[in-house]
């Protein structure tokens, strides 16, 4: 074979230098792209980290009132479209005021967490139990079938927070009121049904605690004449 000329050897290392150029350069483009991806899913995660947090009691991890608000919103539009109800549970810890005050805010803190827990615990995925501030929590549910049973749930929850915690320097019994309202598929709001729920809660305080009162299912337009009725009069 004959030597190879000066020209055709510089032409070889000059093609060999392109492609180890054109190499580098990929491996040097596939390692920015990675870094790239990196950090917009790292910026992503923290993104959704925040949204978490802002939904999200920060002590119990249950829905706040924000995220408590638009699934109940959601749930009355799904009530309306399908011809269901949506039941709304107000929940109130009997005696959680004189046990905080008695044993500190780190065991009032530790009863508001088995508290949420055992609300998760007792209620099917499609149920939301959630936080509304203080020793108040509020449980959504859906009912896709006249026949579910909202009060045993109610008072099914109610026996549950009534067990006693098991914390130290002794077992913690409380217990809970609940005031349950449900929708009437026309024209309910979010607002309105819970100041219903909130009122029969206020019933069951009032009747000596530890118990589930049901608001009257009272049609929208006619709660709404009665309130302008009232308001007219004074």
């Amino acid at each position: 074979m004959e030597p190879r000329s000066h020209i055709e050897r510089t032409s070889i290392i000059l093609a060999l230098i392109s492609s180890i150029g054109l190499v580098a350069f990929a491996a040097i483009w596939e390692l920015r792209w990675s870094r790239l991806v990196s950090t917009l899913t790292r910026r992503q995660q923290t993104a959704d980290e925040w949204v978490e947090r802002a939904l999200h009691d920060p002590l119990t991890n249950l829905p706040n009132r924000s995220l408590l608000n638009d699934r109940i919103e959601q749930a009355l539009i799904r009530s309306q479209r399908n011809g269901t109800s949506v039941a709304v549970l107000f929940i109130d810890l009997d005696n959680f005021k004189a046990v905080n005050d008695r044993y500190g805010h780190l065991i009032g803190d530790q009863l508001l967490i088995a508290a949420g827990e055992r609300l998760r615990q007792h209620l099917r995925a499609s149920d939301t139990a959630g936080r509304m501030g203080g020793d108040e929590f509020v449980v959504l549910l859906e009912i896709r079938d006249q026949n579910d049973p909202v009060k045993m749930v109610a008072d099914r929850l109610r026996r549950a927070l009534h067990v006693p915690l098991l914390l130290e320097p002794a077992p913690i019994t409380l217990g809970a009121s609940i005031g349950v309202a449900i929708s009437t598929g026309t024209g309910d709001r979010v607002e309105e049904l819970l100041d219903r729920a909130d009122s029969a809660l206020l019933q069951a305080k009032h009747a000596g605690k530890d118990q589930v009162v049901m608001a009257p299912v009272t049609p929208a337009a006619e709660r709404e004449e009665t309130q302008i009725s009232q308001h007219l009069s004074h």
